[in-house]
């Protein structure tokens, strides 16, 4: 995962926001299986076969996942505009 613009999937999820184009045939090894919080930015492991490497972005706290690592996190100040994204949106991800 990189720094720079991300467009959100158009079908809609009451858990994640879901970023396109963003899956891999590369492997994805299970890392960081943690319970998830609202805002946490995810990535899906080989476990989760061709979603393998589909990242989101946590709309509500969830559990853990065996298929899912916790890659990172929105930053606190910015978690208030999560409730503004819409399908379609473009967004910017900055990694630090």
């Amino acid at each position: 995962m990189q720094s720079g613009q991300y467009k959100l999937r158009p079908d809609v999820s009451s858990d994640v926001f879901r970023l396109q184009n963003t899956r891999v045939t590369a492997n994805v090894e299970q890392s960081n299986t943690v319970a998830r919080s609202l805002g946490s930015i995810t990535m899906d492991n080989d476990a989760y076969g061709r979603y393998r490497g589909e990242v989101q972005i946590c709309k509500r706290d969830l559990g853990a996942n065996h298929r899912v690592n916790v890659i990172g996190r929105v930053i606190e100040e910015d978690i208030p505009l999560l409730s503004l994204l819409k399908p379609g949106q473009t967004i910017n991800l900055i990694i630090e």
